[in-house]
């Protein structure tokens, strides 16, 4: 080889020498930047980024909580008929129903005595008009819900009788029933009077004498107390079964009065007794 040729060859030999380093530097460049790549989640090395275009997202897989199950409380309907006891039917008695933590629904009876309550929670009844006693309705236990509830009412007139008065009536098996222990019986001990009239009279402050008498063999009871007191002392007299009357007294206010059957007694009506109730002043 000629010396001329020699020296090219040497020339060339620090140009191939960089071009090698060039390809090894770019070589490993793209394995750097495959390997990056590869780390990346699948939704980043997917995106391709193009200036000036909006960048895609891809659908979460988190899926959104479902909407919350409101639950319908348990739905009855109630329907019935209201009538006066030993009469016909009452119109227009406003009925009022328990617990009332939602809407509350209002009904009337019609001119036949009948109402129809439905989609309620009621469990109590409680029925109301002028000149009447207040009466009620309580669900009876385990009761189905679907089941419609019949319900039949009677309420008694209100009966007023002035103290150092006198006043003739009568019990038949289609009077009401009263139930309780405010204010004719104590706290813990309830009375109950079935069937029953219940009469008010004029207060007297100072006491009374109660002095009831009747017809046949069956024995009456009487109550007398003071519905304007929680814890004031009563009167309950129950007629002996030979006997045709009884007395009652106290020095304490009363306000009303119960004539009736006590059930504890074990006697039960076969027909009306007639009776006749005289208060007088001690």
């Amino acid at each position: 080889m000629s010396a001329g040729a020699l020296r090219a060859r040497l020339r060339d030999v620090p140009v191939r020498r960089s071009r090698v380093r060039l390809v090894i530097t770019l070589a490993c460049t793209f394995v750097v930047g495959c390997f990056a790549a590869c780390e990346q989640t699948p939704s980043q090395s997917a995106l391709i980024r193009v200036p000036g275009l909006p960048v895609p997202t891809e659908p979460s897989t988190t899926e959104p909580p479902p909407p919350p199950v409101r639950v319908e409380p348990f739905r009855r309907t109630i329907i019935g008929t209201v009538r006066e006891a030993n009469g016909g039917a009452i119109a227009g008695v406003e009925i009022v129903g328990s617990p009332i933590w939602e809407d509350r629904q209002t009904a009337t009876t019609a001119s036949d005595g009948s109402f129809r309550i439905g989609q309620t929670v009621y469990e109590r009844l409680s029925f109301a008009k002028q000149n009447y006693r207040h009466a009620y309705w309580q669900m009876p236990p385990n009761t189905n819900f679907a089941d419609v509830q019949t319900v039949a009412v009677r309420m008694q007139r209100n009966i007023l009788l002035a103290a150092g008065s006198s006043l003739s009536s009568e019990i038949t098996a289609d009077d009401v029933t009263f139930t309780g222990g405010y204010p004719f019986g104590d706290e813990g001990q309830s009375y109950e009077c079935s069937p029953c009239k219940l009469i008010d009279i004029s207060r007297a402050g100072h006491g009374a004498t109660l002095r009831l008498s009747w017809s046949g063999s069956v024995p009456l009871a009487l109550w007398a107390g003071d519905t304007q007191s929680w814890d004031g002392p009563y009167v309950r007299v129950v007629g002996r079964p030979d006997a045709s009357e009884l007395v009652g007294s106290t020095t304490s206010p009363i306000d009303a009065v119960l004539v009736g059957l006590d059930p504890g007694t074990g006697v039960t009506l076969g027909k009306r007794v007639t009776f006749k109730l005289t208060v007088t002043r001690p």
